[in-house]
């Protein structure tokens, strides 16, 4: 959703380029390749948009905003130290150059475009944030340009995040604030902040360096509305952390209702950023940089609860930009390193392409699908759905500063009435639909139990029936308890907080009754998403933690029946840490690879450990154990 800035993101783009014609048809961008209706992979429209951006040393794409019928597309030129405009319109009837439209914008680059459903902001300036520097603002009806930049013009820098609700909108301005807005002196690699409320007549300031200290050091990342309410994202910048006012790697995400401003916390996370927002009707997907572990996780935000989604991405890794598609999500990621410093980048590294980093992906709440992008990126900008279309415009550049304009449109999912049985040609198993979701029957027994008739049964082609998401969640008749389907095997999600944290909403859950239910086998191999540590979840529904590989092979587990789970849903479980050999009735308690033998009854009560929940293990795994002292 939030165009990461140009001021980290837009890289060099070697060369010129003429410039196009003023007006391109626009069946140049949307029919360039066969992935047109039903298409599964993105399509590169870069060559459709590339004259209207090729200037100077180097250029980017790095925001986007609209609808189907009027998407704007914007980003900057650079020479030297200079920035043009760069500005299109992608209308019905072909691609217009607007730069030349904008008024009071010369000499900056556009940083972030927000559109409300009526109008369009424009915001930008200058992305190094040089305190002579003016934020540049534009609002735009579809037809023309006005100068807002007098709304802003007691600070200093660029305005670098947007975002309307129609009434309204929030202004997020990074650099220095000039001396009228009482400027704080600002320690070398710091800057200030500024976030303002504009009305359509004037800018009243909600928030700044100036009036909350704690800020300063940070930046704007992203600002979204969600209908009731504002979140804002900060990040703390390289060279802060050393800041007396805000300490070490301070964070910040805002919750703001058009009075209060209040300060949210992420679970227990202290020190982290965030780049990115995005919302789908019911609940906020909020990727998190943890600035200590160097890793991002996904959390689902509902209005009062945070709660940590079941995936983690690779090392290094953060998401630049993530939007909702109306069945998923879909997010862009690239290297901390890409992220930070792409306008940075020397231009005699333009053949490193081991920079080309950036990827795409669908998630939906429990699995991370990786897109096959149709050219290498460095880092994806901003991402942006034209629902009614069911097309994403995808904008970035690559290793070589090449502008990227990528479109990705999500195929028409194939849709049939509840209870419609479905079959492949070649494949002797069925399929049941249950709210555009397909459910496997697993045997001729639960078949005939359900009153279904093999004439019933409908021929699909195997494309059209994987483009079917699979029924996650499962209860039985008269039973509250709601069970996740996973490659066969079926988990008890014990309270409302584990469901949660997969971030599907309650109607998901299918009624099976008890026969097919139990078909089922129980999971009994965990292990949380980006983790190693395998647990074993017992007849009581404890886990137990599987010390090492030969203790896991001993009891002829298999690897392959490990299924990642999310955080809350590990954590909702009762550890157990109390063992016994299979043949020796001796007990004990099992803690960081040491066991400790327990040599009374007293013993337990003492140390407030239940007998009932004792676990045989395999003598591999017993001998495995170091011998601590004994617990008396």
């Amino acid at each position: 959703m939030r165009d990461i800035t140009l001021r980290n993101s837009m890289l060099l783009l070697l060369g010129g380029g003429a410039m196009l014609l003023a007006v391109l048809t626009v069946s140049s961008l949307r029919t360039v390749s066969p992935h047109t209706a039903g298409a599964l992979e993105p399509a590169d429209n870069s060559q459709a948009i590339s004259g209207f951006f090729d200037s100077g040393e180097m250029s980017g794409v790095v925001s986007a905003a609209g609808t189907s019928e009027h998407m704007l597309i914007g980003g900057a030129a650079r020479s030297s130290s200079a920035f043009t405009p760069k500005l299109i319109a992608i209308t019905q009837t072909g691609i217009e150059n607007l730069a030349f439209a904008l008024k009071n914008f010369s000499s900056a680059a556009i940083e972030t475009i927000a559109y409300d459903g009526h109008t369009w902001l424009v915001g930008g300036g200058d992305p190094f944030l040089r305190q002579t520097s003016s934020p540049k603002l534009n609002s735009y009806n579809g037809t023309e340009f006005t100068d807002l930049s007098s709304k802003v013009q007691n600070y200093r820098g660029s305005i670098q995040a947007l975002a309307g609700n129609g009434s309204s909108w929030l202004i997020g301005i990074n650099g220095l604030p000039s001396p009228q807005g009482g400027a704080l002196d600002i320690n070398p690699g710091e800057t200030t902040t500024a976030l303002l409320r504009y009305d359509g007549n004037g800018a009243t300031e909600i928030a700044s360096t100036t009036s909350r200290p704690d800020l300063t050091g940070t930046q704007t990342r992203d600002i979204a509305w969600n209908g009731s309410y504002w979140l804002i994202a900060y990040e703390s910048v390289g060279g802060s952390e050393a800041s007396p006012i805000r300490g070490p790697l301070k964070s910040r995400l805002l919750r703001y209702e058009g009075s209060t401003l209040t300060e949210l916390t992420v679970g227990k996370l202290l020190h982290y950023s965030i780049f990115t927002l995005a919302w789908n009707g019911t609940t906020w997907l909020v990727p998190v940089y943890g600035n200590a572990t160097n890793q991002t996780t996904l959390w689902s935000y509902d209005g009062s609860t945070f709660t940590q989604l079941p995936q983690t991405l690779p090392i290094g890794v953060v998401v630049s930009s993530a939007t909702w598609t109306g069945g998923g999500w879909l997010l862009a990621t690239t290297t901390l390193e890409n992220l930070r410093t792409g306008i940075n980048r020397n231009p005699g590294n333009a053949l490193d392409l081991s920079k080309d980093a950036a990827a795409l992906w669908e998630y939906d709440g429990t699995t991370l699908k990786q897109l096959v992008l149709p050219a290498q990126m460095m880092t994806i900008n901003t991402i942006t759905y034209a629902g009614t279309i069911r097309t994403a415009y995808i904008g970035g550049v690559n290793a070589q500063g090449r502008v990227g304009l990528f479109t990705y449109e999500k195929p028409q999912l194939p849709e049939f009435p509840d209870g419609t049985l479905l079959k492949t040609p070649n494949n002797p198993a069925v399929f049941v639909i249950f709210s555009n979701k397909k459910k496997h029957v697993p045997d001729a027994n639960i078949f005939s139990s359900y009153g279904y008739r093999f004439e019933d049964i409908k021929p699909v082609d195997e494309a059209t029936l994987n483009r079917i998401p699979d029924v996650k969640f499962i209860r039985a008749a008269n039973d509250p308890r709601v069970y996740y389907l996973d490659r066969g095997q079926k988990r008890w999600l014990k309270n409302e907080a584990v469901f949660k944290s997969y971030g599907l909403p309650w109607e998901n859950i299918l009624t099976v009754n008890e026969h097919d239910l139990a078909v089922y086998r129980n999971a009994r191999l965990v292990r949380a998403p980006g983790t190693e540590k395998v647990y074993f979840i017992t007849g009581q529904g404890l886990i137990h933690h599987v010390p090492n590989p030969e203790s896991f092979v001993s009891y002829g587990n298999r690897w392959e029946d490990i299924v990642e789970v999310s955080i809350a849903e590990l954590q909702s479980y009762e550890v157990a840490n109390l063992i016994r050999k299979t043949d020796d009735f001796r007990v004990y308690k099992a803690q960081d690879g040491v066991k400790y033998w327990i040599q009374t009854q007293g013993t337990f009560r003492k140390f407030g450990l239940d007998p009932n929940k004792i676990l045989a293990v395999s003598t591999v795994e017993f001998n495995s154990y170091q011998e601590g002292p004994p617990l008396q």
